[in-house]
């Protein structure tokens, strides 16, 4: 890595030397023998030949060109551009935060690869990074990781100014450019060229292979930046907050094309038998959503409504197994610009199947990037659920192109905000798609209740959690991020009503668009008059786990209500001394429906129950009318009966399956057995009695949530006397549902 290499450094304040020569110690004094030989030659060689004016002349003439052609490279402007001043940066010296300066702002990224050898597994290019400095600073900061750098130069105007120092911080992926004095607030162009190594790490610019239909192999090289990861592909102020637009070129090899997140506007055919491709300049957007592919795919078609063009890339062949995807797309596309109010912003949108992947999928803007079997669907040999997988991950991923990627989280600890919304948009979308799929009642045992049995845990966190350093971002890809974070915005978007829910969420979009939001910023906009949405939901973000409310009855029509923190293994706790868990409080939309004898049923209201114990009036009609609490099961929480009511619930189902709608069937059993593995129910019988409805039961999204629980009571019991007895039950309660379906396959 060269510091100097091009370009010059401008003479700074700080460089004071005597210019005439000065004492024997000044900076000129050891060349002293070189200025004697100047001054005879001009003595000899000018005055004594009368040759003075017609060099005065001349130096005049240059002077004059020289600043004129000054002007015209600083767009006309009258005064030239100054040296930053000689002071010293505080700050600077002592700089080693994970973060970025905030006084450095990336506002546009021109990125050339130039260099792409698929056999070598090389590449290289330039980077030019146009930044605001907001402050005064000595130095410049990137990402890099395991790039080369070369000739760092930075252009202010017509000004060009080499680095005085490079300072390459491995630890914290970040590269330092020292200046000798103090930059001036303004704009500047930070130009930088690089090299790098194609990987099998699966992050970053790496490579990919496949075999083609006569056995040969084939290299495709594509990209991963989320979370951190665009720093391995070009150096580039790698946040999510540090948002800018982006021109791309790629070159690509011969037999190759290239794809990114734009359109391309030019092909050039070069020499070398490669092909420049040029694209369109992006959005403002964050860098780990900067996408670029260089292959051989083929690609098929469909277009939405409104004219964006859709298309899926496949392996050479393949494309039928696109076709799917493309239509799929296409639907919840315009599903999205409709339920949001928010147009989609790109003329395009790219989807390609890569044959090597980490994720399920990765949310590029305009290009998105998935796992060949999360894509691709063959209605030859595929499964229902492999088709049901792809249509899901593609929803999810298309509504990243709003959240996520319109509006983006200002850092990751708010990265629920990302993946919260997509996991809850994924269910709507792929609805909107397959209609007869029933997704939102699907939600409840895929989501809602694998973030119950995740965060009942002690171990648990809360949704926002502080993410200090990078690296300990993909700790929070998990179940509360995803499963967690969608389940609350179920739950207020059923306490707000989906319709004014849906609407406010549009204000936000608008609002944060090409820009970047905290979870504050979007409970502001949810709230209302009405609804304190910030006090409510942040008592559901901030801090770990979830409420068990229990019930009993005070009367007829009123019941009262308890809170306290629900663990998984209520036996073993120990004192949670970071949030106080016996002192946890949530502010809990209690909703409650009421089915009565004469068959009624009185439409939930609900209640925000924010102390440890309330009352709940409610609208019974008869001693014999069923209270349900959180019907269909849009609460994040559980709830506990009394024995005597549950014992009405077993009675009434085993009269009338129908009696309460399949999700609340499901959660009353999926509750039940909770209570028993935590140990805060001892009854058995209250759990057991509930799967004798079972035998009776055929719908999936009961069995779905059920046989969880009943394979967990057989392992609890692996090693007792009564393991046999157990597993003898289990299969008579399925048997039934078994005979139903049998074993022959029809067209359903």
């Amino acid at each position: 890595m060269s510091s100097h290499a091009g370009g010059y450094r401008p003479v700074l304040e700080e460089d004071d030397v005597d210019s005439t020569g000065g004492e024997e110690g000044s900076y000129f004094a050891p060349k002293r023998h070189l200025i004697d030989r100047i001054r005879l030659w001009w003595q000899e060689k000018i005055v004594d030949a009368g040759r003075v004016k017609h060099v005065i002349s001349g130096f005049i003439a240059i002077l004059i060109v020289t600043f004129v052609w000054q002007a015209l490279l600083s767009g006309g402007s009258s005064e030239p551009i100054q040296p930053p001043p000689a002071t010293q940066d505080p700050v600077a010296k002592n700089w080693t935060d994970v973060r970025l300066p905030s006084w450095i702002i990336p506002t546009h990224y021109d990125i050339d690869i130039s260099r792409l050898d698929l056999e070598q597994l090389e590449f290289g290019g330039d980077v030019n990074i146009s930044l605001k400095i907001t402050q005064p600073t000595s130095f410049i900061v990137v990402h890099n990781v395991d790039l080369e750098i070369q000739y760092p130069q930075l252009y202010a105007g017509s000004e060009v100014v080499s680095p005085s120092h490079v300072d390459s911080r491995a630890q914290r992926e970040y590269t330092l450019f020292w200046f000798d004095g103090v930059l001036r607030t303004g704009e500047y162009t930070l130009g930088l060229r690089y090299n790098g190594k194609l990987t099998d790490s699966l992050r970053g610019f790496y490579y990919s292979r496949y075999k083609t239909e006569n056995g040969s192999q084939r290299t495709i090289a594509t990209t991963q930046f989320e979370p951190t990861d665009a720093r391995r592909a070009f150096p580039c102020l790698d946040e999510p907050a540090m948002k800018a637009t982006f021109s791309i070129s790629i070159t690509a090899p011969s037999g190759y094309h290239a794809l990114s997140n734009m359109p391309s506007t030019s092909v050039t055919s070069l020499p070398s038998d490669t092909h420049k491709y040029r694209f369109e300049k992006t959005k403002k957007m964050s860098t780990y959503l900067i996408t670029f592919v260089v292959s051989d795919f083929q690609a098929v078609h469909s277009k939405t409504k409104r004219g964006i063009a859709v298309a899926v890339y496949t392996q050479p062949g393949n494309t039928h197994l696109g076709k799917y995807a493309a239509r799929v797309g296409a639907d919840v596309l315009e599903f999205y610009e409709e339920r949001y109010g928010v147009d989609y912003p790109l003329p395009k949108l790219d989807m390609i199947a890569i044959p090597d992947f980490a994720m399920g999928a990765m949310e590029g803007w305009g290009l998105v990037t998935y796992r060949d079997t999360a894509l691709l669907y063959d209605p030859k040999t595929s499964s229902v659920t492999n088709k049901q997988r792809a249509a899901e991950v593609i929803a999810h991923e298309l509504a990243h192109q709003w959240f996520g990627n319109l509006v983006t989280m200002d850092w990751w600890n708010d990265l629920w905000l990302n993946e919260g919304f997509a996991q809850r948009m994924e269910y709507l979308g792929t609805e909107a798609a397959e209609p007869h799929w029933r997704m939102d009642d699907q939600f409840v045992p895929a989501d809602l209740v694998r973030a119950l049995r995740a965060d009942a845990s002690q171990y648990t966190h809360p949704i926002a959690i502080p993410v200090h350093d990078p690296q300990e971002i993909e700790e929070i890809f998990d179940d509360i991020s995803y499963g967690k974070g969608s389940s609350v915005l179920r739950m207020l978007q059923a306490w707000l009503g989906s319709d004014q829910f849906f609407k406010r969420i549009e204000g936000y979009l608008k609002s944060r668009a090409y820009g970047n939001a905290k979870t504050e910023d979007l409970w502001s906009a949810l709230g209302g008059e009405n609804a304190d949405v910030a006090g409510v939901m942040s008592t559901w973000t901030d801090q770990p786990g979830f409420p068990l409310v229990t019930v009993t009855k005070e009367s007829m029509s009123r019941i009262a209500v308890s809170q306290r923190r629900f663990f998984s293994a209520g036996l073993s706790i120990t004192p949670n001394t970071t949030y106080g868990s016996e002192s946890q409080l949530w502010k809990i939309p209690v909703s409650v429906a009421v089915y009565n004898p004469d068959g009624s049923v009185e439409r939930p209201e609900t209640t925000i129950v924010d102390r440890e114990n309330s009352t709940i009036e409610t609208n019974a009609k008869s001693e014999k009318s069923l209270i349900v609490i959180n019907p269909g099961r849009t609460g994040m929480y559980r709830i506990r009966y009394p024995a005597e009511t549950y014992f009405a619930f077993q009675n009434a189902l085993e009269a009338n399956l129908s009696a309460l709608t399949p999700i609340d069937r499901a959660g009353l059993i999926e509750d039940a057995f909770s209570l028993l593995f935590s140990g805060l129910e001892s009854d058995v019988e209250i759990a057991l009695n509930f799967t004798r409805s079972l035998r009776n039961e055929t719908d999936p999204m009961v069995w779905e949530t059920v046989l969880p629980s009943l394979s967990m009571l057989e392992k609890y019991v692996s090693f007792s006397s009564i393991s046999g007895k157990v597993k003898k039950y289990h299969l008579s309660v399925i048997e039934s549902v078994v005979n139903w379906i049998g074993w022959d396959e029809d067209q359903n």
